[in-house]
């Protein structure tokens, strides 16, 4: 029997609250494997993991200029993993921030409120069924081309038959 497919979320967030939210939301889940950091150089450095979702803090370390905050943890992920599918989180409501996260390769966005922990389970969902539907897609484009190249076979057995037979009736 083999395992369940496990897919790697990154939670980023320096409010231990926060991850705590999250994470609890997260505790049944099977199908994650939850990595939590409270800052982006841990996030960063453990990128090597491949992690398939992670959820960001927007305001990450803004009161320590020696960290790196959101956007630098974001667009460093997007350098090192393009695929890696980032959900942001953010107190603020500011459409304009918004869309310039989703612009610089975030592909959701939250505000944190009384709900937000749903939300990126939610968020984490839609992720899944895309990959899941992404892999769909590669294995019947992969039976497809053996398909073809197995009719190709029967086309030229058939071909080397029909040969064959008007070569006797010479």
């Amino acid at each position: 029997m083999s395992n369940p497919i496990k897919y790697k979320v990154f939670v980023v967030d320096d409010e231990l609250l926060v991850r705590k939210l999250i994470l609890q939301q997260l505790k049944n889940r099977t199908d994650l494997e939850v990595h939590a950091f409270q800052n982006g150089e841990d996030c960063v450095s453990n990128l090597h993991q491949n992690p398939d979702i992670v959820l960001l803090d927007y305001h990450l370390n803004v009161f320590d200029n020696d960290k790196m905050n959101g956007l630098d943890t974001l667009e460093a992920i997007k350098m090192q993993n393009p695929d890696t599918k980032v959900t942001m989180l953010s107190s603020q409501e500011n459409v304009s921030i918004a869309v310039a996260l989703l612009n610089k390769g975030a592909s959701n966005y939250i505000v944190k409120n009384n709900v937000f922990p749903l939300q990126a389970e939610q968020s984490i969902n839609k992720v899944i069924s895309h990959l899941e539907l992404k892999e769909d897609i590669r294995r019947l484009t992969e039976k497809m081309k053996r398909d073809k190249l197995l009719m190709s076979g029967y086309a030229l057995v058939g071909l080397m038959m029909m040969l064959f037979i008007a070569s006797t009736l010479i």
